[in-house]
C-alpha cells in the first residue's frame, strides 16, 4: 500500500472512529438512564475511572514503546520483536499488581468510598459495583497491560488504520453491550458480566488479528535478552511518572468528586463533561493532522514555518473551536435534559467550565507539540504535577460547597495552569533551538480565547440574551482571526492564499 493510501486510510478509520465515540456516547448513556437512577448510574462511571487511574502506570511504558518502535521503523523487524516480548512481560507483572490491588481494595470494602456509594443504598448495588469494578479491572490487567503492546506497535510497521478500527469496535463494545443490557433490565451485576465477556472476546479476536499481520511482516513477540525488561522499564520511569498525573487530571476529578459527594454528583458531572468533549472530539480530528507536521518542522529547525504553523493552530481555535463551543452552551442545556431523561440536574456553569477548559486546551496545542517533539519529560513532568496540585487543591476548597460545579471549576484551573506552563517551556526551547517565537500572535489568541471565556460566561449568566452574547462574541473572533492571519509569516500566507485560489479554482 502507498504512503497516500496508508495516509488516507489512516484518517478516514480516525473520523469514522471519532464519530462512533461520539454517538456511543449519547445512545449509550440514554440507554442507561432510562432504567437506571442517578445513583448507580454515577457509582457505574466512577468504576470506570478508578480503572483507568489504576491501569495508567502501565502506559508510561506503552508510550516509550511506541515511540522506539517508530524509531527503530519497520525494517528492523528482530529488534522491534524482542522489545514487544519484553514490554509485554512487564506488561503481564503490572497487569498482575492491578488486579491483586483491586482484589483488596473489594476484600476490605473500601470499593463503597472509593465508588462514592453510602451504606444506605443497599447490599445489591454494593455487590454489583464490586462485580463491575473486578471485571472491568480484569479485562484491563489482561488487555490493557498485554495487549495493548500490539496496538502502541501497530503504527509503527504500518498498520495505523487497522489498528484504529479495532479501537473503535472496542471501545463501541466496552460501552453499547452493558447499556443495551441495561436497557433489557440488567442489573449492574449482569451489565458487567456482559461487558467482561464481549470485551474480552473482541479483544482476543484483535490481538489474533494483528499478531497474523505482525507475523506477515516478520514481527512476532519473542524471548528478549536478559535484562532487558528491567532496561526498558527503567528508561520509560518519567513516563510513568507522567501519565500518572495526567490520568490524575483528567479521571482523578471524578474520583475525588466521589469521595467528597457521592455516586450521583458524579453522574451530572460525567454527563455535563461528555457534552463538553463534543468539541474536544472535533478539534483533536481537525489538529491532529498538525502535530505530527510541527514535530517534523521543529526537527528540521525551520523557524519560519514553525511559527507559522503556531498561529494556523489558533487562527483554528478562534475560527473553528470558538464558534462551536458557544453553540454547545447555548444548545447544551436542552441536549442535556433530553438525553438523561430529566433525572439529572443541568448546571450551565458547569458545562461554562467545562468548555472553557477543553478551549484553553486547545490554546496549548502547538506548544504542547514543541516540548513533547524534543521528548523533554522532565519538563511534562513538572508541568502535570503542577496542574495537577492546582486541580486537586482546587477541587478540596470548592467541592464541598458547589458539589459538581466544584469540579469544573477545578478541571478548569488545571488547564488554564497547565496553559501558562507548557508556554512557559515553549518559550524556553524556541530561545534554546533559536526558533523564532511568535509573542504577537499569541498574545492575539491569548486575547481570544478570553472573549471566548467572556461569550460562555455571558451565556451562562444570561440564557435570554445567548444570541445576541453569539453574535457578539463572534464579531470580535473574526477581528481577531484577521489579525493572527495578516501576523502570519509572509511566505507562508502567501503560500495558503495560493492554495486557497486554487480550491476555488
Amino acid at each position: 500500500m502507498s504512503t497516500f493510501k496508508r495516509l488516507a486510510a489512516g484518517q478516514l478509520a480516525t473520523i469514522v472512529g471519532v464519530a462512533a465515540l461520539l454517538i456511543t456516547q449519547v445512545v449509550s448513556v440514554r440507554l442507561i438512564l432510562s432504567r437506571w437512577d442517578p445513583v448507580p448510574f454515577g457509582a457505574w462511571v466512577t468504576v470506570q475511572a478508578v480503572v483507568s487511574l489504576m491501569s495508567c502506570p502501565d502506559w508510561g511504558l506503552q508510550d516509550y514503546e511506541w515511540i522506539r518502535a517508530f524509531q527503530l521503523g519497520p525494517r528492523r523487524t528482530i529488534s522491534i520483536s524482542r522489545m514487544l516480548g519484553a514490554c509485554m512481560q512487564v506488561g503481564a507483572l503490572f497487569g498482575l499488581v492491578e488486579f491483586v490491588v483491586g482484589l483488596a481494595i473489594v476484600a476490605f470494602g473500601w470499593h463503597m468510598n472509593l465508588l462514592g456509594i453510602a451504606t444506605q443504598e443497599g447490599r445489591g448495588l454494593a455487590l454489583g459495583a464490586a462485580v463491575a469494578f473486578l471485571t472491568a479491572l480484569a479485562n484491563s490487567s489482561i488487555w490493557g497491560s498485554v495487549g495493548s503492546y500490539l496496538n502502541r506497535t501497530a503504527p509503527a510497521i504500518g498498520f495505523y488504520a487497522q489498528e484504529r478500527w479495532w479501537y473503535m469496535a472496542v471501545t463501541t463494545t466496552t460501552a453499547m453491550v452493558p447499556a443495551i443490557a441495561i436497557w433489557q433490565g440488567a442489573s449492574m451485576t449482569g451489565a458487567a458480566c456482559w461487558q467482561f465477556s464481549s470485551v474480552f472476546l473482541v479483544n482476543a479476536c484483535q490481538c489474533v488479528y494483528l499478531l497474523k499481520r505482525f507475523s506477515a511482516v516478520g514481527v512476532r513477540p519473542m524471548k528478549p535478552h536478559r535484562g532487558l525488561p528491567m532496561l526498558l522499564f527503567r528508561r520509560a520511569r518519567l513516563g510513568y511518572a507522567k501519565n500518572i498525573l495526567e490520568q490524575a487530571r483528567q479521571q482523578g476529578v471524578r474520583v475525588l468528586l466521589a469521595l467528597q459527594t457521592g455516586a450521583a454528583d458524579v453522574g451530572v458531572f460525567a454527563t455535563t463533561r461528555t457534552i463538553s468533549n463534543v468539541m474536544l472530539q472535533v478539534g483533536l480530528t481537525l489538529s491532529n493532522p498538525i502535530m505530527p507536521e510541527l514535530a517534523s518542522l521543529v526537527r528540521e529547525r525551520r523557524a519560519v514555518h514553525i511559527a507559522g504553523a503556531f498561529t494556523l493552530v489558533w487562527i483554528m481555535t478562534a475560527v473553528v473551536i470558538a464558534p462551536g463551543a458557544l453553540i454547545i452552551q447555548i444548545i447544551g442545556g436542552d441536549v442535556f435534559v433530553w438525553w438523561t431523561h430529566h433525572k439529572l440536574h443541568f448546571d450551565p456553569w458547569l458545562l461554562a467550565s467545562l468548555i472553557t477548559g477543553v478551549v484553553w486546551s486547545f490554546g496549548s496545542f502547538p506548544t504542547m507539540a514543541l516540548v513533547r517533539s524534543q521528548n523533554d519529560f522532565v519538563a511534562l513532568t513538572r508541568v502535570m504535577l503542577i496542574s495537577s496540585v492546582m486541580l486537586v487543591v482546587t477541587m478540596l476548597l470548592l467541592v464541598p460547597k458547589l458539589g459538581a460545579l466544584g469540579g469544573g471549576v477545578a478541571l478548569m484551573t488545571g488547564e488554564l495552569t497547565l496553559y501558562g506552563l507548557i508556554n512557559y517551556d515553549a518559550k524556553l526551547w524556541t530561545d534554546r533551538l533559536k526558533l523564532i517565537w511568535p509573542q504577537k500572535s499569541l498574545r492575539l489568541s491569548q486575547l481570544s480565547l478570553l472573549v471566548t471565556t467572556a461569550g460562555l460566561a455571558l451565556i451562562a449568566y444570561r440564557p435570554s440574551q445567548k444570541w445576541l452574547s453569539l453574535v457578539v462574541t463572534m464579531c470580535l473572533q473574526a477581528l481577531l482571526a484577521w489579525a493572527l492571519f495578516n501576523d502570519l509569516p509572509e511566505q507562508v500566507r502567501d503560500r495558503l492564499l495560493t492554495k486557497l485560489r486554487l480550491k476555488k479554482s
